[in-house]
This record gives C-alpha cells, structure tokens and sequence, in this order.
C-alpha cells in the first residue's frame, strides 16, 4: 500500500476565475458626462441623493472621429 497523501490542487478560485474570463465589467456601468450620472446601456439617469459603493474603478481615453469612437 502507497502511503503518499492526496494533495488537493483546487484553491476554490476556479469559478471565480472562469467567470473572470467572460466578461471585464461586473455589475452596472455607472458612468458622468457633462455632470449628469447614467448607468447601464440604457443610460438611465441616477437620481441625485443616491448612494452607491464602488467595488472598483477604471480610467480609459476614447479617441473620438466625426463623432463617433473608433
């Protein structure tokens, strides 16, 4: 009989990082232009005196053409 001990390989991150892989953004884009706060693709306006909490951020430039980005 082998005597050797089953080492467990999975750190329970692995779900966690598959759905990592699917898509950047979790949650609702929230999102400011000209002082007037939108999230989602709807852009839907968010009331003024709500309270949110940012579980993280990020900063971007988009290069703009004719008005649109490219």
């Amino acid at each position: 009989m082998n005597d050797l001990a089953i080492v467990q390989t999975d750190d329970g991150w692995a779900d966690a990082a598959a759905e990592n892989t699917e898509r950047g953004i979790k949650g609702t884009l929230v999102k400011v232009a000209d002082w007037k706060w939108t999230k989602g693709k709807e852009n839907i306006e968010v009331k003024e005196g709500i309270s949110l909490a940012a579980l993280a951020t990020a900063a971007g430039w988009v290069k703009w053409h004719n008005g649109k980005p490219v």
